[in-house]
């Protein structure tokens, strides 16, 4: 896997960087072909990240983190975006026609309330022990 990780402060780029490479190796999705772009950026949506499947047109997923976060809201941000990595490259997830998306050959439109899409549910119920085994793991490797 090719590992991209773009975010103006330094420490907060070698941070993610470090989790990015722990939760990827957690989820076994460490050796995928398609890049991964980690992007902390501005944006106004209100949500803290974004999963975005560009591997048909960049052989790339992209995951983007809102700035502003506190290091462990950007790292746990960071851990189920990833869930989604894993989820699009298993092919348990894709995006459908009109903002749909199927879920394990299931179709869900997009008036499926968010806390009821069960890729959510499945991402929020890992992400924070991903994050914690991740920093923890991350935190021996510098003793």
């Amino acid at each position: 896997m090719e590992l991209l990780v773009t975010c103006r402060d330094s420490r907060k780029r070698k941070f993610l960087k470090a989790i990015t490479l722990e939760v990827t190796k957690m989820l076994g999705i460490d050796n995928m072909s398609s890049a991964l772009w980690v992007s902390v950026e501005a944006n106004d949506d209100g949500t803290e990240g974004s999963c975005i499947d560009m591997r048909s047109v960049s052989n790339t997923m992209v995951v983007t983190l809102r700035t502003g976060l506190s290091t462990e809201r950007l790292g746990i941000a960071l851990a189920h975006e990833l869930v989604h990595v894993k989820q699009y490259v298993r092919g348990y997830l894709r995006s459908g026609k009109r903002g749909s998306n199927v879920w394990m050959g299931k179709k869900f439109t997009a008036k499926t309330p968010y806390l009821y899409q069960p890729w959510e549910v499945q991402a929020f119920e890992k992400q924070e022990l991903l994050f914690r085994r991740a920093l923890d793991n991350v935190l021996k490797e510098m003793k």
